[in-house]
């Protein structure tokens, strides 16, 4: 599929808003399949055992979570598993008619934290994409080595969209193939976000209302995990968004050059803007002159 920059005097552009969620529909294939990747930690988990602060997330009492929680000199320290109001809905969103998988910068701590997780990607997953998900997500050893798709573990921080692709590829030898705009990926680090400008993947930093320095804390919400097209970040307005033109044609627009706009329909607002103040201006400049000589 053809892709564009949309400069601010390419007018006449039809089709989907920059940024809108697309419609879906529960329960039913969409016509073209679709990928959602999650981070874990922060992401489909929050804060161990923080009822007090995130009193809606889910503590799966009895397993481990260590993810953030550092050694200390009396031994590793570690709290309960705690899911994040999203992956505890992800059946309600459109995540729910796609293809799943995982890129996460840790290990997804110990077993038993794999088989909850795995338990709940199945739940909530369609069953066209939960046949595809492996039967067991164990351990791979002590050292840590990028797992496998679509499970990918101890995949760095900057690195998700490369781990990203790798879960593309992964679903492409089972003949499942993804147009790049329907890849998706949540994470809680704008630093895991910014960098799927450069690809034509979507993905947007959740856990934006609920923060821990520059992680999330209670994990993503529902609200969050929306069917958009471009890359978005809590802090500002979104790093590119991309539309679907008129022939079909996907225009994407880079929102850090001050020359391009965020979407065709600002475009031409601000150019019938500009055109009204430059009106405006030379109306009343004229009206000057004219009194000047009467």
């Amino acid at each position: 599929m053809a892709k564009y920059v949309l400069l601010l005097g390419a007018l006449g552009v039809q089709g989907q808003d920059c940024g809108t969620a697309e419609q879906w529909m529960p329960n039913v294939e969409p016509p073209r399949p679709c990928l959602c990747v999650f981070d874990l930690d922060r992401t489909l988990t929050g804060y161990q055992d923080l009822i007090s602060e995130c009193p809606e997330d889910e503590v799966i009492h009895g397993v481990k979570d260590y993810a953030y929680l550092y050694d200390t000199l009396s031994g590793p320290r570690y709290g309960n598993l705690t899911l994040s109001t999203f992956f505890q809905a992800l059946d309600s969103t459109f995540c729910s008619t796609c293809y799943l998988g995982i890129a996460t910068a840790g290990g997804a701590s110990q077993n038993a934290e794999k088989r909850v997780l795995l338990e709940r990607l199945r739940w909530g997953a369609s069953p066209w994409a939960a046949a595809l998900l492996p039967e067991d997500w164990l351990d791979v050893g002590p050292d840590q080595i990028t797992g496998e798709p679509p499970f990918v573990v101890w995949c760095g921080d900057g690195h998700k969209h490369i781990c990203t692709q790798s879960i593309v590829e992964w679903y492409k030898a089972r003949n499942i193939s993804f147009a790049d705009s329907d890849v998706y990926f949540f994470d809680d680090k704008e630093s895991n976000i910014a960098p799927f400008a450069e690809t034509g993947f979507n993905a947007a930093q959740i856990s934006c209302g609920s923060r821990n320095g520059s992680r999330g804390l209670c994990g993503a919400v529902p609200e969050e995990v929306q069917k958009r097209r471009g890359v978005f970040l809590c802090r500002s307005t979104p790093v590119s968004q991309c539309c679907q033109g008129k022939d079909g044609e996907e225009i994407c627009i880079d929102l850090h050059d001050d020359e391009h706009s965020s979407c065709p329909q600002q475009a031409v607002s601000l150019l019938v803007a500009y055109l009204v103040t430059f009106g405006s201006l030379i109306f009343g400049s004229l009206s000057v002159v004219y009194l000047a000589f009467q």
